[in-house]
């Protein structure tokens, strides 16, 4: 589901913009990880898995797309190895960060702290994004 993700969405955001691709994507995955709290059956759970994964597909397919065309073409391949560094860091370290606490914690704690920390996260970039798209519109 990753892979049709990537092509589906990505094709997506051609022709309706990045930014705003990725914020759909964003609201569309907070329900159906809330969801995930509430599956009583394995078949549920495999279905709101595969949508999530196609989300997320989606979004690493965007967000590649996004940082490419943010950077500058005289050091582009530069810039997307260090944009992808961070995006590998985040993503194992995630995993790895997640499994430790959830094991420490119970489920619903972890997700309550997460949504502490990504929250004040999509607000910073939302603030980067209309920052961005002021500076693009006063040149």
């Amino acid at each position: 589901s990753r892979a049709s993700g990537s092509f589906i969405l990505g094709a997506i955001s051609d022709k309706y913009g990045r930014e705003s691709t990725i914020i759909g994507i964003m609201m569309l995955t907070i329900p159906f990880s809330i969801m995930l709290l509430f599956a009583n059956n394995q078949q549920i759970l495999t279905i709101i898995y595969a949508i999530i994964g196609f989300l997320i597909g989606g979004l690493f397919s965007v967000v590649f797309a996004l940082s490419m065309d943010r950077t500058k073409r005289n050091v582009a391949a530069l810039q997307f190895g260090i944009f992808m560094a961070i995006l590998n860091l985040g993503e194992l370290s995630g995993g790895s960060i997640s499994g430790t606490l959830i094991s420490l914690f119970d489920f619903t704690k972890v997700f309550l702290y997460a949504a502490w920390v990504i929250g004040p996260a999509f607000l910073l970039f939302y603030l980067v994004l209309v920052t961005t798209k002021k500076q693009n519109n006063s040149t």
